[in-house]
This record gives structure tokens, C-alpha cells and sequence, in this order.
């Protein structure tokens, strides 16, 4: 054991190269020391708080650019004109339209194009009352059968039409025959027949 005391005074009052010296740490330095330790951990916590706030946003951005893409390439926002599908659809309403078409069943609301009379192409939305295969009869009194059975219709409001063009037809495999819901006024497949399945661009999902 080295007494530093003795040490000095053998050495003109020179401590010797090769003797400990010994700092005693007071009670200010360790807590300043506590607080710079716990500033520093306190600033990386900050930093991963503001990280991961940083992927968070990213992740919902790229959702919401996902979701976009997603909606823009398989729906489209139509505007109604016209009286033809009432009460169903009205005139001036938005309606959400899903541009995939797959199976399509009878009561769908479908859009579709068509030539006009002066060699344009409109864009229409009718009613699917008869499918690929299916006996369509249209009654004098506008009634609607098919295959033999009077078809249910509780979505028309309007009463039957009495001067209804009659049709009796059975469509072929690519053929769907559709109506206006407000049949006193609609133009539709009892004037011009049967659609065919290509003309079919979306079916209607809902009013917005």
C-alpha cells in the first residue's frame, strides 16, 4: 500500500510518476452526469417517437395512393340524366359505378353504349330483366314475362304502360334484355331489342 504523503515529501514534494491518484467524485458531478445520461436517452427516444411517426405517415400515404389506384381503375363517379330509371335513379343523381363486370344477374342495373340515331355513342343505364338463353315476353299491357312466369317487379313505381311494344324473344348467348324502371318514358330494349353482352361497360353499386 502506497501512502501518498510520505511518497510527496521523500520527493521534494513531487509525487512519483507511477503513483494512483485517487479523485473523489462529489455528489454535483454524478448528478450532472444522471442528467446529461438521461437528456441523451431522452433525445433518442424523441428521435424514435418522430421515426416512427415518419413510417407511419408513409404507410398511410401509401394506402391511400393504393386505394386510389385502386378505385380509379375499377369504379367511376356517373351522372344521371334523364327521368328513365325513377324511381330508382333520378335525374341529376350520383351514382357509383364499378367498371369490372363479371357475372350479371337479372335485376342488375347495368351502363352500357350504344350508337344513336345520328351515329353517336351514348352512354346508357337500364335494368336487366332477361338473361342469355331466357323466353322474353312483353305484354300489350307492359307486363313482363320470362321463361312463362310473370316477372316480379317491386322496384317500379309507375303503373304499367297499355300501349307497351310487344316482344317475344328468346335471346342468344350473348344477349341481355333491359328495361327503364319508368317505363312510360324509358327508351330502352323494348324499342331498339336485345343488348349484347360487349356493349356492357359497369354495373351501378349505389346512389351517393
Amino acid at each position: 500500500m502506497i501512502d501518498n504523503e510520505e511518497e510527496k515529501n521523500a520527493n521534494g514534494g513531487q509525487l512519483p510518476n507511477n503513483a494512483d491518484i485517487f479523485v473523489q467524485e462529489s455528489g454535483h458531478t454524478k448528478e450532472k452526469r444522471r442528467k446529461n445520461i438521461n437528456e441523451g436517452l431522452g433525445e433518442i427516444g424523441r428521435r424514435k417517437r418522430l421515426d416512427n411517426l415518419y413510417i407511419a405517415f408513409a404507410v398511410v400515404t401509401m394506402i391511400l395512393i393504393i386505394a386510389c389506384i385502386i378505385f380509379a381503375t375499377n369504379f367511376k363517379i356517373s351522372n344521371i340524366v334523364g327521368d328513365s330509371m325513377m324511381p330508382t335513379l333520378n335525374d341529376g343523381d350520383s351514382a357509383l359505378i364499378c367498371r369490372f363486370v363479371g357475372k350479371i344477374e337479372r335485376g342488375d342495373i347495368v351502363t352500357f353504349i350504344r350508337e344513336d340515331t345520328d351515329g353517336r355513342i351514348k352512354n346508357i343505364i337500364k335494368r336487366v330483366v332477361g338473361l342469355p338463353g331466357d323466353r322474353v315476353q312483353i305484354l300489350p299491357n307492359g307486363e313482363v314475362m320470362i321463361n312463362g312466369e310473370m316477372l316480379e317487379e317491386d322496384y317500379l313505381e309507375f303503373p304499367v304502360i297499355n300501349d307497351a311494344n310487344s316482344w317475344d324473344i328468346v335471346l342468344k348467348s350473348s344477349e341481355y334484355f333491359v328495361l327503364g324502371d319508368n317505363r312510360d318514358i324509358s327508351y330502352d330494349s323494348e324499342d331498339y331489342g336485345p343488348i349484347h353482352r360487349a356493349q356492357i361497360k359497369g354495373i351501378f353499386v349505389r346512389v351517393l
